[in-house]
């Protein structure tokens, strides 16, 4: 989906695609790292949309029991990878705002912001390494 979109609006040349496990097995650092990680809690599957549930490949949705796995994950791997004062900006799902930031700060991150959906609700993670 992303590549096909990357390609939709002309920047597609302008884009390295990389496969592995989050940032794993890349090489280098990174100025700046964007995530949308699965993060639906395994309980909330009944909850979901049928469009989503039934369409949408598992491991893009499901982040573990708490929804938190993959994130956990990253923040860890993100705090590694990134060079002395880059950017994180991470999704995280309705309800997990404390625990994201948390993570986050465990992880060495400094928190700029959490950025709320058209909803209203906390879902984007701004944050950088000191």
């Amino acid at each position: 989906v992303a590549r096909r979109n990357a390609i939709l609006h002309g920047v597609g040349d302008r884009v390295t695609w990389l496969a592995g496990d989050l940032l794993l097995p890349t090489a280098g650092r990174f100025d700046v790292i964007t995530a949308n990680p699965p993060y639906v809690a395994q309980r909330d599957a009944p909850g979901l949309s049928p469009q989503v549930r039934d369409f949408e490949p598992s491991v893009a949705l499901f982040g573990g029991t708490l929804g938190l796995d993959l994130v956990t994950r990253l923040l860890a791997q993100a705090a590694e990878r990134l060079t002395p004062e880059g950017w994180l900006a991470m999704e995280f799902g309705d309800g997990q705002e404390e625990r994201v930031v948390a993570a986050a700060v465990a992880a060495g991150f400094r928190v700029d912001r959490v950025v709320p959906d058209l909803q209203g609700i906390a879902r984007v993670l701004v944050a950088h390494l000191p």
